[in-house]
Order: C-alpha cells, then sequence, then structure tokens
C-alpha cells in the first residue's frame, strides 16, 4: 500500500512539474514591453525578481537590484525572439544566469550559437 502511494505521489509531482508555468517569453515580453500600465509594469519586475529570487549565485553580486535583474531579462527576450515561446520562468533564469552567473545560455548552446 505504502508503494502505491508513494508511486501515486511522484505521478502527481512529475505531471505537474512536466505542466508548471503559466506564461511564455511572449506573454512576459509583452507584459514588459506595456509602458502605459502601472500593472504590467509591477507585474513584469515582480516575476522576474521572484524568478531570480532563489538563484544563490546572485547572493555574490553587490548592489545588485530588481530594476537591474528586469532590465536584463527584458534586453534577453527583445534579443531572442526566437525563444519566446519557452517557458517565462525559464527564460528569465537563463538569462540571468548568463548576465550575472556566469552561466552558459543553455539555449544558444542548444541552437549553436555562441
Amino acid at each position: 500500500m505504502k508503494s502505491i502511494i508513494a508511486t501515486l505521489g511522484m505521478m502527481i509531482a512529475l505531471s505537474s512539474a512536466a505542466h508548471a508555468g503559466f506564461y511564455d517569453g511572449n506573454e512576459l515580453h509583452q507584459h514588459c514591453s506595456d509602458v502605459n500600465s502601472p500593472y504590467y509594469e509591477g507585474f513584469c519586475i515582480a516575476y522576474i525578481a521572484a524568478a531570480a529570487d532563489d538563484m544563490p549565485c546572485l547572493n555574490n553580486v553587490e548592489n545588485l537590484n530588481a530594476g537591474q535583474v528586469r532590465d536584463v531579462v527584458k534586453k534577453y527576450l527583445n534579443d531572442h525572439p526566437e525563444r519566446r515561446q519557452y517557458n517565462a520562468n525559464f527564460l528569465s533564469r537563463n538569462a540571468i544566469g548568463v548576465a550575472f552567473c556566469d552561466a552558459t545560455d543553455v539555449l544558444g548552446a542548444k541552437a549553436g550559437v555562441k
């Protein structure tokens, strides 16, 4: 019985992880580009700050603020429209990792772009 419960729990966790992510890069780009809406401006910075919040490598960056992180993600989305169909959280974390954490752009490497 315990193994059945454990298996069901694992299936639920994996299925929800596979469908996690409410926004894609197109939606985040649209919200972050709407400069006439205080709501979307706030949404943009809050969404991106939440994506960056648990990235330990950012603890080593002095005087980093949410506005800088937002600007990096906005630039990444502007510079890479061919990648915006991916999950917005993934794209945000990828852009932040490349800019501040000496990480490799996993989508650039996949596409053969340096």
